[in-house]
């Protein structure tokens, strides 16, 4: 991907982003326009003059992202300041680089401990503990979530509405149909035995893991996502409402409570406790989920993109107005931030933490990074 693809694919999606706010489109239509631009534009290489002053001013808007954690900031190192408007900052700067395919999005950790990411060229790379790469597997459609939990590794399909499961050796085996066609979006989460699978603001399905098969479940309106908290399931939905599931019966539970409405909402089980961000402001939201009234928001600095936890510590990544990626340390009890946000080079898009190190998409530079412990 050139400097000329990435400056396109950033302003169309600042454009998608607006654009979805002012006619009231859910986001997911717009970002099948960006999409179908971007594929035009590269299979003909031709654009004119005018597009690209168009590109250069929109890009300064910016965008989309999504990820990050840590382990101790004072454990990470760091190097000096490139010149930036805000003046001189330290800056979080990985220990190494691996490049994948073009655009890798989603991160997981698992099979065999590996690392796996998603690729927009239609990819998935494989990693060691050292990030070296050990295989990249051709995908039959472009992958999305990755969800593995200690099992297999399920990759999702959204082109296709279908999930694969990717063999560490081998690669993907034969896909599995769960929707009817290309859906705008999909989440997976590994649950009890089965595979909950997300069609993004319309459907909810199930893959049985041991037998491949599926089941279309009615428990949501407007479905996200689904976040696991022993034998149940919290099924998010884009009017706010979270919903618990039973995942023996699949029958809906009590209570039913509400976060605030969104359509690119994201809900998390971690450390005892549900987090909540809805990917456009900087609140992020903790719940009990065996006492719901007892909820707390904390505000960040910019837009959260993603949260991550490990038995040791806590991280949102915030996205600033200049499209700058940055790392914010919080309390994993309160949420409450922990010292100074520090900014990271490249568009951080998805993050997990594994073998002592948190690894990190840069979708703008086709490289997953590793920030070890010092």
């Amino acid at each position: 991907m050139d400097d000329f693809d990435r400056e396109l694919r950033r302003s169309l999606t600042t454009i998608r982003d607006e654009a979805s706010e002012l006619d009231g489109r859910p986001v997911w239509e717009a970002r099948a326009e960006v999409l179908e631009r971007i594929r035009h534009r590269r299979a003909r290489r031709f654009v004119a003059s005018g597009a690209v002053a168009a590109a250069a001013i929109a890009v300064t808007l910016y965008v989309v992202a999504r990820p990050a954690s840590i382990d101790r900031a004072d454990e990470l190192p760091v190097t000096g300041s490139p010149p930036v408007s805000e003046g001189a900052l330290d800056y979080l700067t990985p220990s190494g680089v691996t490049p994948v395919g073009e655009e890798p999005r989603d991160v997981s950790v698992g099979g065999r401990g590996r690392i796996w990411s998603a690729n927009g060229d239609a990819t998935v790379s494989q990693l060691d503990e050292t990030g070296a790469e050990l295989a990249r597997f051709d995908t039959s459609s472009v992958p999305g979530d990755i969800a593995i939990a200690g099992g297999p590794v399920w990759v999702a399909l959204p082109q296709e509405g279908a999930v694969v499961e990717v063999d560490p050796v081998t690669g993907p085996m034969t896909p599995i149909q769960v929707f009817d066609g290309a859906v705008d979006g999909m989440e997976l989460t590994v649950g009890q035995g089965i595979l909950w699978v997300v069609s993004r603001g319309d459907k909810l399905a199930i893959v049985d893991v041991a037998d491949r098969t599926v089941s279309q479940v009615d428990l949501a309106e407007f479905p996200l996502d689904v976040a696991i908290h022993g034998s149940s399931a919290w099924v998010l939905s884009v009017d706010g409402s979270v919903t618990p599931v039973d995942q023996a019966s699949r029958t809906a539970l009590d209570p039913v409570f509400s976060v605030t409405p969104s359509t690119s909402g994201d809900l998390t089980f971690a450390d005892e406790a549900l987090w909540y961000f809805t990917g456009r402001d900087g609140d992020l939201m903790r719940l009990d989920p065996d006492a719901v009234e007892d909820a707390s928001t904390t505000s960040y600095e910019g837009v959260v993109v993603d949260l991550a936890i490990d038995p040791q510590v806590a991280w949102v990544v915030l996205r600033k107005d200049d499209g700058s990626s940055w790392l914010q340390r919080i309390d994993r009890a309160t949420g409450e931030p922990q010292g100074a946000a520090r900014p990271i080079e490249g568009t951080a898009v998805e993050a997990a933490i594994a073998h002592g190190s948190l690894w990190v998409t840069l979708d703008d530079r086709d490289e997953v990074a590793r920030f070890p412990k010092a």
